[in-house]
Parts: structure tokens; C-alpha cells; sequence
């Protein structure tokens, strides 16, 4: 049976809600005595937000209560971040940190450094990549990079906010110009 891509982040989230909540009498007497939030800092739809979503439904059958999913968007994930940070310490609210938490202190976006948050467990990782249509002109990175020096600002790269991890890389590729591509961050949109 081949698993789908929902199936495997599923599984992927209900290991890690195994490993994370220990079940029965392990958990602290009565918690959690009402919903739990868990901090989405991207909007719905996206691949943060479904690895979220998949740890809520694992969590079920570990909690008495269940856990809600609560996106807040902005900033490249500095909103998100930052209501995670204000957060009193008390385990009610929760959120899904990403690695915008390293890069948006350097920016300014930010009052809070990555040493400021402890890290309970690790729900996913995934490589990423430069993608483009199937019937693009380019075929590699390097023909990409050359168009783009020759056609300042008529390229776009889609990313997920200023101060995302895919906002700064256009603008530091070694054969582009700082004029040469436009960023353009994306509206998540579900999937079906």
C-alpha cells in the first residue's frame, strides 16, 4: 500500500504526539483541564499549518481535551512567533515553530532570539527546492539565474513572507543582482 502525502505527515505527527505525551498517569494530574492552542505563524492551507493540523488529531487519543489549531499570520511568521513567545508557560498555548525563529531576530522583525524558546519535538523536516512550470524555458538553477541577470524585475519568485526563509536566497544567488527578480510572497490555499 503506498501511503499519500497527508497519510505519511498523519504518521509522522501521531509518532511524535506519541513521543511527546506520555500516556495515562505520566501526564501532569488533570492536564490539560481545557483545550490546549497550538500557534500556527503561517495561514491555513499551507505545509506548516497541515503538519500542525496532523498533531492535533494524533494528540487526540493521548489528551482528555483536545488541541486547537490557531493560525496567526504576519511578518513572515513574526505575528505567530511572537504570540508563542508572549504565551504564559503553562502548556495551554503551544505553537509550531519554523526557522524563521533564527532568522527574524537578524532582521528586526523581532524582541526575541531562538534561545528563547525550548524545543519539545521534532514534527517533520523537508527538503526544499527552486521550482519552476514544467514548460519553463530553464532547465537548471544555473540557466534560471542567467535569465534572471538579463531580465531585471520581470522574474518573480513566490515565497512566504518577508523575512521567510525563501524571501532572502533570490536576492543572494551569486549570478543575480539585487534588481533582477522580484519577491512575491503566496496566499496558502487548502488542499483538497
Amino acid at each position: 500500500m503506498e501511503l499519500t502525502h497527508r497519510s505519511k505527515l498523519k504518521l509522522l505527527a501521531g509518532l511524535g504526539a506519541a513521543a511527546i505525551l506520555p500516556a495515562g498517569p505520566a501526564l501532569a494530574q488533570g492536564y490539560p483541564r481545557r483545550p490546549v492552542e497550538l500557534i500556527v505563524p503561517f495561514a491555513p492551507g499551507g505545509g506548516t499549518d497541515l503538519v500542525a493540523r496532523a498533531f492535533a488529531d494524533a494528540a487526540k487519543a493521548h489528551l482528555e481535551r483536545g488541541i486547537g489549531v490557531v493560525n496567526r499570520t504576519g511578518g513572515g511568521g513574526a505575528v505567530g512567533l511572537s504570540e508563542i513567545m508572549a504565551a504564559r508557560p503553562d502548556g495551554y498555548k503551544i505553537g509550531l515553530g519554523t526557522v524563521e525563529l533564527a532568522m527574524l531576530p537578524h532582521m528586526g522583525l523581532v524582541r526575541f532570539s531562538a534561545d528563547d524558546f525550548l524545543p519539545v519535538a521534532r514534527l517533520n523536516a523537508e527538503p526544499s527546492a527552486v521550482t519552476v512550470k514544467a514548460d519553463a524555458p530553464w532547465k537548471t538553477l544555473g540557466e534560471y539565474l542567467e535569465h534572471a541577470k538579463a531580465n531585471p524585475g520581470k522574474i518573480r519568485v513566490g515565497n512566504s513572507g518577508t523575512g521567510a526563509i525563501w524571501h532572502r536566497p533570490p536576492r543572494r544567488w551569486p549570478t543575480s543582482s539585487a534588481s533582477a527578480s522580484t519577491t512575491s510572497p503566496m496566499r496558502a490555499r487548502p488542499r483538497r
